[in-house]
């Protein structure tokens, strides 16, 4: 019986130990508090955000600003929609899109 009682105590220590690796790491690396971020960007319809977008000699072509949800793939376009509901997609490989989160 005690050799039980030593297997459970063990497993015990072992699951504590991974659990609290788990919480340490979900709280405390920026990689999860970046994926957290997304997270409520997605599920409340974005960040609060100031957008410039420059053409290649680096005048500014466009600005917006508002709460926005993007979308970026390895197509070279950055999509996304303002509060209005209009669409925009930027092609960045004929712009600079500058792209910088506003505080609450």
């Amino acid at each position: 019986m005690d050799i039980f009682a030593n297997v459970i105590a063990t497993l015990l220590i072992i699951i504590f130990v991974f659990i609290l690796m788990a919480c340490c790491y979900l709280t405390f690396t920026e990689c999860v508090k970046r994926k957290a971020k997304g997270f409520m960007s997605n599920v409340s319809g974005g960040i609060t955000r100031h957008i410039r977008v420059y053409d290649s000699n680096g005048k500014l072509i466009e600005e917006y600003k508002g709460t926005f949800d993007i979308e970026t793939t390895n197509s070279n376009y950055i999509l996304f929609d303002d509060e209005n509901n209009l669409r925009h997609i930027i092609y960045f490989t004929t712009a600079t899109v500058i792209i910088d989160e506003l505080g609450q």
